[in-house]
């Protein structure tokens, strides 16, 4: 009967509300859900209560009066003080709520007699959509990454001189680059392994990459760098050593973890529709991505004009800002999983204030990595390379871009947020009017006004994330009001 009230309520469901699961499978699950809806109301109604009995209690907190029990007077007390009792009874009906709320479990969606393939027929063949997926995107780039690979060794020297690269630095920079060409397809492939294992729900996994990658990478090039003088050799080497034992030990973890998608080799033959469909996501975020790179190289190309002591100064502030910008970066992808996981449940208000966390957290932790930075930056330029004219400009240009740290993260934060409810194209913006209208003019007046310090050229980063950090809270307010309005409409509905 359950059954059949709600294909009534609902018919286009009433092929599949049934599909591989008993009546109690379904019925139990919906009065879950239902129950979990109305204990939402009823906490909603409490809090109200609770706060209007706050108001009452602190205006009659002063006005005494005699209480009458077991047909005598009670002790004297005050009309603030009895509602303060009952006050603290729906307070710990409050904490009985919240419990039962957060410990709500559905049964789980193989339904209590129902077959796994009934299960995925009424998903839609997802699990076949999911291997088709992995195994195209697995052959897919394993080919674009061997490509690029081999195009990019061809074009090595024409790439170096579209940069600029100094005559003295030449050969160094064609040995670094050649050795970082042929690390395309580790790079590529941990890159793939970690967003497998997002797309299967584990986040904490592709982190235990990077870090396991910073860490060798940081001691390889302590080894390579500092000890064995192998300079740029050294730090191109480190860099995919890294990311060959990260890869390595991302199919170790794979295959561990026992993900039973049982592959064929099917699932790796190319189609055309499920790479359109991953194409049609990809895309937009590459695009995204690249154009940020792409100011980077222009970034690259303005220092290497600048002489060859500049430009080591800034390769190197480039690879240690990298780690310091590790916090912002694992922040982003906290903010997105997190943000939309509160959005689908339409809980907004959950969401803004993670994203307050987060833009808190990447802040104080900025202002710290600034601050010890601002001590002696020319210690930090040190680790790699004796040289003093590359420690004194290093210095200048760490100085000022160290400050990035702090503004920086409030975009990464937002950029995490937007991602969640599926508004990309605000990331978008805000990354292009960086881009264009900061980072890469700032840099080139820069070298022009200060053609011998590089501290101005090291505030194109800071001011392009201020320039970032202001249209995304201009976007913020908009969008978050729209979703108020949204909510105030459901609440009235209820």
């Amino acid at each position: 009967s359950h059954v059949y009230a709600y294909g009534v309520q609902c018919p286009k469901a009433q092929g599949i509300i049934h599909l591989g699961a008993t009546s109690c499978y379904v019925g139990d699950n919906t009065d879950t859900v239902t129950m979990s809806e109305a204990m939402k109301v009823v906490k909603r109604k409490l809090l109200n209560v609770i706060s209007l009995l706050s108001d009452f209690a602190l205006k009659y907190k002063d006005m005494p009066a005699l209480a009458y029990t077991h047909l005598q007077p009670a002790q004297l007390t005050t009309v603030g003080k009895r509602a303060t009792l009952w006050i603290n009874e729906l307070l710990m009906d409050l904490e009985e709520v919240e419990y039962r709320l957060d410990n709500f479990r559905l049964l789980g969606s193989k339904g209590t007699t129902g077959t796994q393939a009934s299960f995925v027929e009424l998903f839609d063949g997802d699990s076949q959509k999911i291997k088709k997926n992995i195994g195209n995107s697995t052959t897919f780039f394993t080919i674009f990454s061997v490509a690029l690979c081999i195009i990019m060794l061809l074009f090595n020297n024409t790439l170096l001189k579209l940069l600029s690269v100094p005559e003295e630095s030449f050969k160094e920079a064609k040995i670094y680059l050649v050795i970082c060409f042929l690390g395309i397809p580790f790079i590529t492939m941990c890159n793939l392994l970690s967003a497998i294992l997002r797309g299967l729900g584990d986040s904490k996994t592709p982190m235990y990459f990077v870090a396991i990658a910073c860490v060798v990478n940081i001691v390889l090039d302590f080894l390579f760098i500092g000890i064995l003088k192998l300079s740029a050799m050294g730090a191109a080497l480190g860099t995919v050593i890294a990311q060959s034992i990260s890869v390595f030990l991302g199919l170790l973890i794979i295959r561990r973890k026992k993900l039973n998608l049982n592959l064929s080799k099917s699932d790796f033959f190319l189609e055309s529709f499920t790479l359109k469909k991953n194409f049609s996501v990809g895309i937009p975020i590459a695009f995204q991505d690249g154009i940020v790179q792409i100011s980077f190289i222009i970034i690259t190309k303005i220092a290497n004009g600048r002489g060859i002591e500049m430009a080591a100064a800034v390769g190197i502030v480039e690879k240690i800002i990298s780690i310091m910008f590790l916090i912002p970066s694992s922040m982003l992808s906290s903010i997105s999983t997190f943000c939309a996981q509160n959005a689908g449940a339409n809980l907004h208000k959950r969401a803004k204030k993670a994203l307050g966390l987060g833009i808190l957290i990447t802040s104080i932790s900025g202002i710290i990595i600034s601050l010890l930075t601002q001590i002696s930056p020319e210690s930090l330029i040190a680790i790699f390379t004796n040289e003093s004219e590359v420690q004194q400009f290093g210095g200048q240009y760490l100085r000022s871009y160290v400050t990035d740290c702090i503004f920086a993260g409030i975009h990464f934060c937002f950029s995490g947020y937007f991602a969640a409810y599926q508004k990309s194209l605000l990331c978008f913006i805000h990354n292009i009017a960086s881009v264009v209208l900061a980072r890469i003019p700032i840099s080139e007046i820069a070298t022009i006004l200060y053609p011998q310090n590089l501290f101005p050229m090291g505030m194109a980063a800071p001011l392009g994330s201020i320039l970032s950090d202001i249209i995304c809270i201009v976007f913020f307010i908009i969008f978050f009001r729209k979703i108020s309005k949204t909510d105030k409409i459901i609440l009235q509905n209820e």
